[in-house]
């Protein structure tokens, strides 16, 4: 299951000096990226301008707003983009939730052998 919601860290963000270069248009499509990162089972986004400007919903504007957003991002796996920071994000998210899956297994297997 992929966890609903990434963290945002509000100061990092605004401390970035990349993300405060940005136009409004830029950091909006760099979010909507981070979205689709979130939400791929690979982690990464497709490294192709064209289909960076669909998502992005920068469209044409891609070729003039799009070359900072996607500098957020590194190239892995051949050719995909993704943006570490997330990634990490998303790592720690899936540690977090398999914790709590196997305490709640052995809370379950601690009732069940107490109600015997």
């Amino acid at each position: 299951m992929k966890p609903p919601s990434f963290p945002f860290y509000v100061n990092n963000w605004l401390a970035s000096e990349r993300v405060t270069m940005m136009e409004p248009e830029q950091v909006g499509a760099f979010i909507l990226l981070l979205c689709y990162q979130w939400n791929s089972d690979s982690q990464s986004i497709p490294n192709d301008d064209a289909t960076l400007a669909r998502l992005s919903r920068l469209n044409a504007r891609w070729e003039t707003y799009g070359p900072a957003v996607k500098a957020c991002f590194n190239v892995v796996d051949g050719n995909r983009l993704r943006n570490e920071r997330l990634h990490h994000c998303w790592v720690e998210a899936h540690k977090f939730r398999e914790q709590q899956r196997l305490k709640g297994l052995k809370s379950g297997c601690a009732r069940r052998a107490t109600s015997r």
